[in-house]
């Protein structure tokens, strides 16, 4: 499968995101220090959702 980025699009769903149009699931959030752990659940084949490493 090929994808292309497009800016319109981007801007597109981002208009969407912020008009509470569009939700973004997140399946877990975890800190940057964590990002092994993080890495071994997406591995797990269990997530439904996005896994998201943040900054403290």
């Amino acid at each position: 499968m090929l994808v292309r980025s497009s800016g319109e699009d981007m801007q597109a769903i981002a208009g969407m995101l912020g008009e509470d149009k569009l939700k973004a699931h997140l399946d877990k959030v975890y800190p940057f220090e964590s990002m092994a752990e993080a890495h071994t659940h997406v591995e797990s084949g269990r997530t439904v959702g996005k896994v998201t490493l943040f900054l403290e």
